[in-house]
């Protein structure tokens, strides 16, 4: 059985070469967050809000708790809600050795966290209703803001 010596400089390579790969997944991201804005339909928020109101709702049933009993009910509502996306993405990161796969896999997961053109969009016409001075406005289109 053969054993080849992994030296610090190989691992700096490969350390580097994971770091560059994340710059570009998120430049990317960017990028696409700007041209695509929020996905039209199946919005991964909308679906997330979804399963955190059945949480809710199934978890609130033993509000009779203690305090503790309910930051352990919040707790298992975190898990609940992190941990399936979580493992799905995990899964998908370590079923592969494609770089360009894991690149595609990256760059599809910060585009759907991403949400600075749909933030731009949104707070774009409160900063001109507060330059014009109009704070009526401005409290309006702020309460429509809602992820």
């Amino acid at each position: 059985m053969d054993f080849e010596l992994i030296t610090l400089a190989d691992i700096s390579k490969v350390l580097l070469l994971n770091y560059l790969l994340g710059v570009l997944a998120l430049l990317i991201a960017i990028v696409l967050d700007w041209m695509l804005g929020e996905p039209r339909r199946f919005h991964p928020l909308i679906g997330f809000g979804y399963i955190a109101r059945r949480l809710e709702f199934y978890l609130n049933r033993y509000n009779d708790c203690s305090a503790t009993g309910l930051r352990w009910l919040g707790i298992v509502a975190l898990l609940l809600a992190l941990l399936p996306p979580l493992l799905i993405i995990s899964l998908l990161l370590f079923s592969t050795d494609s770089v360009i796969i894991t690149l595609c896999i990256e760059i599809v997961v910060i585009y759907l966290a991403l949400g600075h053109r749909s933030l731009y969009e949104h707070a774009y016409p409160i900063y001109r209703a507060l330059q014009q001075g109009d704070s009526e406005s401005a409290r309006e289109l702020t309460s429509m803001m809602v992820s």
